[in-house]
């Protein structure tokens, strides 16, 4: 029998997911009135967001909803006959580091001089490229961006971009 804390609200437990799932887990979660938390950041060598913790999900279940057989989900993690339940305070540390929904690592530039992040979508207003839309992939740190811009004869293709020539179309996804 789980615990609660006198408020009311329920502890932050560790789940299983499958692999590669981390997503769909988290929105059938959600349709179960669970919340659900899977820290990201922007890993440079895959050049694209990654999962902290691959196949894990931070849980918070409400009383009488069982989170078994939700699809993504495998179990909740168990340390001897007891669930896993997560510390104090160190899901409001994950949430707190966050910057556009990714955890800077490394100390690479999250956000840049112009506003910019990774994965926000932009499109160049000037140049050889005006008007050609697409996602930023890096961020150099110098006033660079490298975009992967959308169907450019009929094919995905990066580039590198100067910061000021790019205006925000929508953010972060």
């Amino acid at each position: 029998m789980r615990a609660y804390p006198p408020q009311g609200v329920p502890p932050w437990w560790l789940a299983r997911t499958r692999p590669c799932h981390e997503r769909i887990a988290e929105t059938n979660l959600a349709r179960l009135g669970v919340t659900a938390y899977v820290p990201r950041f922007y890993d440079r060598s895959r050049k694209r967001r990654t999962v902290l913790f691959p196949s894990y999900a931070f849980v918070r279940v409400p009383f009488g909803v069982s989170i078994y057989g939700c699809k993504g989900v495998r179990h909740l993690v168990m340390m001897g006959e007891s669930q896993a339940k997560v510390p104090d305070g160190l899901v409001d540390a994950y949430r707190g580091r966050e910057v556009n929904g990714l955890i800077p690592v490394d100390g690479e530039p999250i956000i840049n001089d112009y506003g910019l992040t990774i994965g926000m979508r932009v499109k160049v207003t000037s140049g050889a490229l005006a008007n050609l839309q697409g996602m930023i992939e890096l961020l150099d740190g110098k006033g660079r961006v490298k975009l992967l811009l959308d169907a450019m004869f009929n094919r995905a293709v990066t580039t590198l971009c100067d910061a000021a020539t790019l205006e925000v179309v929508s953010a972060v996804a």
